[in-house]
């Protein structure tokens, strides 16, 4: 008999056995929560901001915001724009222009070869410049002086009421810029515009987790 028990007994264990869930009876105001009785205590949540916003009608968060207007320049008929600038569209070569050092340390920075000390002065003779330097000095003062000729600095340039673009000479004019505010902004002064960011509120519990189903906080506490 003891050997037939424990047969059906290692059945149950092995093959599993039908049994009847034993039913969790929970007193008032307790509920049954996977065979445990607890009890749930319920809050209203709260909605707050970001920093900066302020809570519009307890649903949603906004901020005024003022931002610079975006501007437009308009060139004038036969005129281009070049960065903020107008233009002509037609232009010229640039033409070069000569000068000479005016210093030592000026000098220094445009010669070829190294630097000679004693520069006095320079002065322009058609692409070249005829140099001065003190050959001699006693007690501070050039007793005897030398003269060499060398070619000027050159630089680029462009005739009286023309600018230099690039490796052209424009003529330049003054164009209309005009201002602009992204949609749903309002212009409050020519180069401002003001407008209203708008974003959701954020849900928070002081106690509890918030569930979306009942839309409340709710904190579970386990029946003793």
């Amino acid at each position: 008999m003891k050997k037939v028990l424990w047969i059906l007994l290692g059945c149950c264990v092995l093959c599993g056995c039908s049994k009847k869930e034993q039913k969790v009876e929970c007193p008032n105001g307790k509920i049954n929560e996977d065979g445990f009785c607890v009890v749930i205590e319920t809050s209203n949540p709260r909605k707050v901001c970001e920093e900066g916003y302020t809570l519009q009608e307890g649903e949603f968060c906004t901020k005024v915001e003022t931002i610079s207007a975006t501007s437009t320049l308009t060139c004038p008929k036969g005129f281009v724009q070049v960065g903020s600038s107008c233009y002509s569209g037609t232009s010229s070569k640039a033409i070069l222009s000569y000068r000479c050092p005016a210093t030592q340390r000026e000098y220094n920075k445009y010669i070829e070869k190294t630097p000679t000390s004693g520069f006095m002065s320079a002065k322009l003779s058609g692409s070249k410049c005829i140099y001065t330097f003190c050959e001699k000095y006693i007690d501070g003062r050039c007793v005897d002086t030398v003269k060499w000729t060398k070619k000027a600095i050159s630089e680029p340039g462009c005739k009286e009421g023309t600018y230099k673009v690039g490796d052209v000479c424009r003529k330049k004019v003054t164009g209309s810029i005009s201002y602009s505010c992204p949609q749903d902004y309002e212009q409050i002064n020519t180069k401002q515009c003001r407008g209203v960011s708008k974003i959701d509120a954020t849900i928070v519990c002081d106690s509890g987790a918030y569930n979306e189903e009942t839309k409340m906080c709710e904190k579970v506490f386990e029946s003793k």
